[in-house]
Parts: structure tokens; sequence; C-alpha cells
């Protein structure tokens, strides 16, 4: 102990931090918090953003599984009857403005002879943006309802195979009546995934010259599958179909808050929180008279 005084006191004894060396440590630290803070903002982003985007996919893909399930299912139309209609429709958005594009799909499954009434089976799709609980209520969803349809029309079986024009004369009067109030039940019942904000239908087929065509169905536009093949008024008759293809965008959960609250355009959704997938239904030409 007495040396070592004695040689602090001989030389220089070591000197501590200064107050320069200090702040230049202090701001090299600060440095580095604000660098980790940001790499771990960036990678919660990142996170966020894929997370949110494999949900949207989810969705998507719930509803083209059904959809593809359904539409295999498909028998052949008899003469003169209707077994596939599709009718794309422009539907109102959160501020009230006809801006969804949807579509109503009508599928008839059943065998070729109709006199097995029991064996009929039609299901309806149709994307809207109402509230699945109390139908005119203020809770609106994003939703793609999936709806089982009765099996008779006024007490007979077979009544709905020979309306003309399934969508006016069969599809749309239930849906009103169905999402009025149906003895009960609601939108609820049908309500299959949600999310999704926007759908195309593209038709392919062989024309009369045999010449491979691809058709997307306009706003408005209705087009039936009978025994003549895809049946609508841009569309030449007698056709062979090909495939449906489907393509459905859905919104990521962040842009679906800011849609369904009138914040975001839907072009604005579609563009910076839109996935989009698509899937084409091939249609077996064995089954077509």
């Amino acid at each position: 102990m007495r040396a070592s005084a004695r040689n602090c006191e001989n030389r220089p004894c070591p000197a501590g931090f200064t107050l320069i060396e200090m702040l230049v440590a202090l701001a090299v630290a600060m440095l580095l918090l604000v660098l980790i803070a940001s790499i771990t903002s960036s990678s919660l982003s990142l996170n966020t953003l894929i997370h949110g985007r494999l949900l949207a996919q989810q969705d998507t893909k719930v509803a083209l599984d059904f959809l593809e399930r359904d539409l295999d299912a498909l028998a052949p139309a008899e003469k003169g009857r209707t077994t596939l209609t599709l009718a794309h429709e422009v539907v109102a958005g959160p501020g009230g403005a006809n801006e969804i594009s949807s579509f109503w799909i009508m599928l008839l499954s059943r065998p070729t002879s109709s006199s097995y009434p029991g064996q009929i089976r039609a299901v309806s799709y149709r994307l809207l943006l109402l509230d699945p609980m109390v139908p005119g209520g203020s809770n609106k969803r994003l939703a793609l309802y999936r709806t089982e349809l009765p099996r008779t029309l006024s007490g007979n079986a077979t009544a709905f195979l020979d309306v003309a024009d399934l969508h006016a004369g069969f599809w749309k009067d239930y849906w009103a009546t169905h999402a009025a109030d149906n003895g009960g039940k609601t939108l609820l019942d049908d309500y299959l995934v949600e999310n999704i904000v926007d759908t195309k239908v593209t038709l392919n087929y062989l024309a009369p010259d045999g010449t491979l065509t691809s058709l997307g169905l306009l706003a408005g536009a209705a087009v039936s599958w009978t025994s003549n093949g895809f049946d609508g008024a841009l569309l030449a008759t007698p056709n062979t179909p090909v495939s449906i293809t489907l393509t459905l965008t859905s919104l990521r959960p962040a842009g679906v808050k800011l849609y369904e609250s009138g914040a975001m355009t839907l072009d604005t959704a579609i563009r910076q929180q839109g996935v989009s997938l698509s899937r084409t239904f091939p249609i077996n030409p064995s089954r077509l008279h």
C-alpha cells in the first residue's frame, strides 16, 4: 500500500473518464438503441404484414374450396333447363354507394332425370356488406354467404327447375325474403367467410367455330349453363364450356377496418391491402348433352 502510494506520488495517477468521453459514449449508446428499435419495429411491421396477408389468403382459399366442391357436383342440364346461373351485380359499400363487385352464383346438383326430386340440390353464393345478425342493422361486415336453398317452390319439388330465369324468378325473391327474416333465421346461418371485397368471373369456352374464348362477366350481366352451353347476351350458342375462372380479392385485417369504417375507398383498399387468388374450375365435356 505504501509503495503504491509512493508510486502514485512520484508519477501521474490514471485519470478517470472526461465529460467529453462520457458524452461520446452516451451518444454511441443512444445511436445503438435507436438502431435496435428501428430493426425491431421493422421486423414487427413485416411480421404484421405477412400475418395479415396469410389471413386474407386463408379467407379467399376457404371460399374457393367451397366453390370447387359445389361446382364439381354439378349435374348436366336437361334440355331447356338451367344447371348453373352466374349473375354479376354491384352492391352498396360502407358509404352507401354501389361499389362492391359481387355476384350471384346459383348451382343445381341433380341426376340427369328430374324424376328423382329428392336428389335435387340447390346452392347459392352471394357477396354482401350486411349485418349478418340483424339485416339492415348498423354492424355491417363484408361477408360471402352460401345458402342451401329449399328444394321446393310452392310445394312442388321440381317446379323451380322450369323457371325460365332462375335469378329473377326464384333465387332473388328467395333472398329478399330470407334476408329480411325467414322464420327467425338470419343470414348468420349462411355466413361462409368474411373480408372478401371483390369478385371476378371469367367463362372459358369453345365458340361455335371451335375457337377457345374467354369472357369476363360484366356488371349487370347474367349467364346460364344449359344444354346449349353457356347462354348469355354476349355469347354465341351453341358453345362448349371448358372452365370457369373465379378471382376473389380479400382485404388484410387493417384494410378491412379502414374500408368498413369508410376511412378508405374501395380502390385504395384493394391497391394497398388487397390479396387476390384465382382458381379455374374445369367443366367435364361428358356432362354436356
